[in-house]
């Protein structure tokens, strides 16, 4: 059950979308670690990378 505050109860009488949006937080109230966003600010360096080619991108034989 999620409690509506007072002064939104008036827009679920009528015929409003209402929209619900829920985002987790760390028990300190920071937004949980975003690994994407931490390897865009700081990528890992690889020497001898080499990325996958299309065809093993798209390769079923798993």
């Amino acid at each position: 059950m999620i409690p509506i505050p007072e002064e939104y109860r008036a827009k679920l009488l009528d015929d409003s979308e209402i929209e619900v949006e829920i985002r987790a937080r760390n028990k300190n109230g920071d937004e949980p670690y975003d690994i994407i966003s931490e390897l865009m600010s700081h990528p890992i360096k690889i020497t001898d990378f080499t990325p996958f080619s299309r065809e093993e991108i798209y390769d079923r034989r798993l």
